[in-house]
């Protein structure tokens, strides 16, 4: 069950798939695979090994550990060498599994509000940016013969396309877990878990990873702020701009935004239905 799992939620060492899966695929639909159908899977999970684990299955305990400080750490490291942000975006969704996870091994009522909370404020903010990657997509590989979206591909966007070069760092810095967007609020939640319920060295490695992210999330920020354009032509970068990828886009946005606004009456709306599930 460990196995079958961690394959589904991309969880090392069943993670290898996802990488490529993610390149090969369209950009929507990488979106989609990275955060809807692991939602199941973290339902099962949570089922299934909180059960155990209070049954008194203390290795089973151990293992998780073990399985959420791997993929979590591994992930962040192998996603500080990639050159695509395709590729680098699909690390760092193995990454926020592992962090998913870390919520299911607490096993609290409050660490699984805290997972479903994490879920929904980095769905869309990690749709958002996967969309964002299908909008400035061009049909031939232009920038690099192995990649369609390397990272000198944003050179200089700001220049050429300040509003999406503003909207793509917006989603950079939610990812990044940086206050006051989206997914800062999700992850504090989830310390916060880890704390109450004693782990607090989980809690010190969920924090030192997210910091080890801020660096790769950030080069993307670097290189549309910071650098040349490698080509002033803007139609390049807004071949796919239709109307319904810039209303997904400027919802996710709208969200990952204002996350503040609505974050504790979705705790609270959580919180009722964890406590009446049982979980």
């Amino acid at each position: 069950m460990i196995g079958a799992l961690g394959f589904k939620l991309s969880l090392v060492p069943s993670h290898t798939w996802t990488p490529d899966v993610y390149e090969g695929s369209s950009a929507p639909l990488a979106g989609y695979m990275s955060v809807v159908p692991k939602i199941a899977g973290f339902v099962v999970a949570m089922r299934l090994f909180e059960m155990l684990v209070v049954s008194g299955v203390v290795w089973l305990e151990y293992m998780l550990y073990a399985l959420v400080v791997l993929t979590m750490t591994l992930a962040n490291i192998t996603a500080l060498v990639q050159e695509d942000v395709k590729r680098m975006l699909a690390f760092s969704s193995i990454s926020h599994a592992g962090s998913m996870m870390a919520a299911i091994m607490i096993g609290t009522t409050q660490a699984n509000t805290a997972l479903f909370l994490y879920w929904i404020l980095f769905m869309f903010t990690n749709l958002g940016a996967f969309t964002m990657l299908w909008m400035v997509r061009h049909r031939k590989n232009l920038w690099d013969e192995r990649y369609q979206h390397p990272y000198s591909k944003f050179s200089g966007m700001v220049k050429i396309m300040p509003v999406t070069a503003t909207i793509m760092a917006i989603f950079m810095f939610a990812l990044a877990g940086m206050p006051p967007f989206s997914v800062f609020w999700g992850k504090l939640y989830l310390l916060s878990a880890a704390v109450n319920a004693g782990f607090i060295g989980l809690a010190i490695i969920i924090a030192f990873n997210s910091a080890v992210a801020i660096y790769y999330y950030l080069k993307v920020v670097v290189y549309m702020f910071l650098k040349e354009p490698v080509s002033n032509d803007a139609s390049l970068y807004s071949t796919n701009a239709s109307t319904p990828l810039k209303s997904i886009v400027g919802f996710a946005v709208m969200i990952t935004i204002f996350a503040i606004l609505f974050v504790e009456p979705l705790l609270n709306v959580i919180t009722k239905y964890v406590s009446i599930s049982g979980f």
